[in-house]
């Protein structure tokens, strides 16, 4: 790289003196000419390529290129954008949207109201509630005396049928 430079600055200094020279470099054809700013431009354009593989114009070209691809997508990104706000904005005021809003609002309080009259009602202190309670209680312990009845009854007729077969009957 650096012998690149050496020899460039080199084939410059001994051609500056030329009213015109022509170098052809890396495809680009360059200028070489006695006016500062054409020299001064040249050096820049060279050491451009050498650094980059394009020159100058080619740099400002794709930076072009670079600028319209940006300003394609962002209006395309706006058109985007202004399509959503629109969508959101018609969808949520649509009649459709507002009948679901008061079905689910109309729920909401059902559920709410549901919810309120199952903690309104005390089970426990409700006098119904502790009438078939107590008449449970009481059912069971009947039950339990007539299944107790139940059994000393069957043994009472074991007892009689045996007395009976002892005794020759």
């Amino acid at each position: 790289m650096m012998k690149k430079i050496f020899l460039l600055c080199a084939i410059l200094i001994t051609c500056s003196s030329c009213s015109e020279f022509a170098l052809l470099a890396s495809g680009s054809s360059i200028a070489i000419s006695q006016n500062t700013y054409a020299r001064a431009y040249n050096g820049v354009d060279i050491l451009t390529i050498m650094r980059t593989d394009k020159d100058i114009k080619r740099h400002v070209y794709d930076m072009q290129e670079w600028k319209e691809k940006y300003e394609k997508e962002h209006k395309l990104r706006q058109e985007a954008e202004t399509e959503t706000i629109l969508v959101k904005g018609i969808g949520i005021n649509s009649p459709e949207m507002k009948a679901a809003k008061n079905e689910i609002n109309d729920l909401k309080n059902q559920i709410a109201n549901l919810e309120e009259t199952v903690r309104s009602k005390d089970y426990f202190k409700d006098p119904d509630y502790k009438f078939l309670v107590d008449e449970n209680h009481r059912l069971e312990q009947q039950y339990l005396e007539v299944m107790a009845d139940n059994k000393k009854l069957a043994q009472q007729v074991e007892d009689k049928i045996d007395k009976l077969r002892k005794s020759g009957m």
